[in-house]
């Protein structure tokens, strides 16, 4: 199955991890910052995996392919738009690292402090908490950017990123794969070729799975009629988004509603709360 893309509202989301995990690959904007507090988790990165220990940490750029895979481990993962740490955007959005890990033995000795700090601040929802949070998300993201080797992307891995970023730009609308081809100054069978070669599906399934993962968000946190969230994502008609949305997630979009006990902010994650 081709990577699910993973949208989230907030300008940052702080998780715990306490079980084992088997993520689907994902990719989405924001910046993840993972650290270890006990056990060991794999992770892979475009392709390529990297193990954790108790008191390790890897950061995961924007808009790359990964998953995570865990038999035991408990941990603090931390996602950020890069927009929030304005000082790096540039930095985090056209570089990516030569290790995305940092070892414990390679850490500040207060990181381990920041991110309990973190993991406490973030149990209050008071705007002087918020505050005190994004100050220390960016001392990490600085601190972590420090200690790392970086190199520019590839061309084609630019490339992924900008067909990323304009399907999320233009996903509401008739988009084709012409359309995208022309705005990035490609031709259609080589973007078509880079999409097949690293999502493993076609430019309209690509498109789909951004605009299923919006509708999902929708279905949980509004009260909108699903023909009105059909037309907002980019579907022609219902009865489009209703086979498309059964095919990608499993049922149908009001059996999806109708299973919401509350409405809820995000769609759900693959880390324990």
């Amino acid at each position: 199955m081709f990577p699910e893309y993973e949208y989230r509202s907030k300008i940052y989301n702080i998780f715990n991890f306490k079980k084992p995990i088997n993520s689907r690959a994902r990719f989405h904007k924001h910046v993840e910052v993972g650290y270890i507090t006990d056990g060991a988790i794999d992770i892979t990165i475009e392709n390529t995996v990297w193990s954790l220990k108790k008191g390790d940490l890897y950061i995961v750029f924007p808009n790359l392919i990964h998953k995570i895979s865990s038999a035991s481990s408990k941990g603090i993962v931390v996602l950020v738009d890069p927009s929030f740490v304005d000082s790096y955007c540039q930095k985090l959005l056209c570089q990516y690292p030569d290790k995305p890990l940092l070892t414990n033995d390679e850490l500040p000795c207060h990181m381990k402090v920041l991110f309990d700090r973190i993991k406490d601040f973030s149990q209050n929802d008071d705007v002087s908490s918020q505050l005190i949070i994004g100050g220390y998300i960016n001392i990490i993201i600085g601190e972590i950017l420090l200690k790392l080797s970086t190199v520019s992307r590839d061309c084609e891995s630019s490339l992924v990123q900008n067909i990323m970023m304009y399907i999320l730009n233009n996903y509401t609308g008739a988009i084709t794969l012409d359309s995208l081809a022309l705005a990035l100054g490609y031709s259609k069978w080589y973007i078509s070729t880079v999409i097949s070669s690293t999502f493993g599906c076609n430019f309209r399934t690509l498109v789909n799975s951004y605009r299923v993962e919006m509708a999902k968000n929708q279905l949980y946190s509004t009260n909108k009629t699903i023909v009105e969230i059909a037309q907002e994502c980019g579907f022609k008609n219902q009865s489009s988004f209703n086979r498309v949305f059964l095919t990608m997630v499993g049922i149908t979009p009001s059996k999806l509603r109708q299973s919401r006990k509350t409405p809820i902010p995000e769609p759900k994650i693959y880390y324990a709360n």
